[in-house]
């Protein structure tokens, strides 16, 4: 069956495939195609026109497929997501369905399996279409994606140093800056347990007064990891929460966000920004995809061991 006017978003790097998959087979069955070569340009055309399906290769340029789907995510954005990858890359296409992805088609295309693909998709419930933005709107919407695109970029690159640096002291660091400037924070810290025992310690800090010093590399009760441990979810707030006096000094919002391997919590990562500016559900979204790469950068790194349940 097919579905006229479903718009359908191709992202692929080469123009034969885009070429193929919207002139050659969908265009002329009545659907609404549009491509872009590469996932930035995809991101921003995905949240501006919602489309009922996109068809994105694993494989580009910049930004992955897979890297996408992670900005898909964090944007809210609800359309199904085809991966096409080459036959090899099963592994990359089961990370890719992990992320989020709902089919996977092996290049080079066949014409009655994308086909296929496309109505199976449609058949499902589809989100229902976002109103119409006035352009002046959507103009300033655009340059908002723009700069969380680059965000997200730096978000990636961060993770992939993350997963390949063993030293601790690089490795605490890069997690706790790096976490700070993608926030947009003010000032953060890390607290790790130390492998069985239940208290947890202050591994490193960003922009704390000198007072912290004192703490660093020993057991701690910052007065909010706690809360999020007792949660076991990421603990978003306007409004600065803890018993310790010396803590609410710090500033007003807050994010606190556990560090998790196999269920059980490492760690917390907390960011507090001075102004009573809440965290953004899109920036949420991004730190706690870096702290599932943080957990795989502290057992690469020897801090925790792999414990089967």
């Amino acid at each position: 069956m097919v579905y006229p006017q479903a718009n359908i978003l191709v992202v692929a790097e080469n123009p034969n495939t885009q070429e193929q998959i919207a002139t050659q087979i969908l265009k002329p069955l009545g659907y609404q195609v549009h491509s872009t070569p590469d996932a930035t340009a995809g991101i921003v055309q995905a949240v501006n026109t919602n489309p009922d399906v996109i068809i994105a290769d694993i494989n580009l340029s910049g930004l992955s497929g897979k890297d996408m789907l992670v900005a898909l995510s964090a944007q809210g954005v609800e359309a199904p997501v085809i991966i096409l990858a080459e036959e090899g890359m099963e592994n990359e296409a089961i990370q890719a369905f992990r992320l989020g992805a709902v089919d996977y088609l092996k290049l080079p295309l066949k014409e009655t399996e994308v086909i296929s693909a496309v109505e199976r998709v449609l058949k499902t419930k589809r989100p229902p279409k976002k109103d119409e933005i006035p352009a002046g709107e959507a103009q300033q919407k655009v340059h908002y994606l723009e700069e969380r695109i680059k965000d997200l970029t730096k978000a990636i690159s961060m993770a992939k140093i993350l997963t390949s640096t063993k030293n601790l002291k690089d490795l605490f660091k890069i997690i706790v800056d790096g976490a700070v400037y993608l926030s947009h924070a003010d000032r953060g810290w890390l607290m790790l347990r130390e492998y069985d025992d239940k208290k947890m310690t202050l591994r490193y800090y960003n922009n704390l007064p000198n007072s912290f010093s004192t703490v660093i590399n020993k057991p701690w009760d910052d007065g909010i990891s706690s809360l999020v441990i007792e949660a076991k979810e990421t603990l978003n707030l306007k409004s600065l929460t803890s018993q310790r006096k010396e803590i609410l000094k710090l500033g007003s919002a807050i994010l606190g966000v556990p560090i998790f391997d196999r269920g059980k919590i490492l760690g917390t990562i907390i960011l507090i920004r001075k102004e009573s500016q809440p965290f953004e559900d899109s920036t949420q979204k991004i730190m706690e995809r870096i702290s599932e790469f943080v957990s795989i950068a502290l057992v690469n790194a020897g801090l925790f061991k792999i414990t089967k349940e």
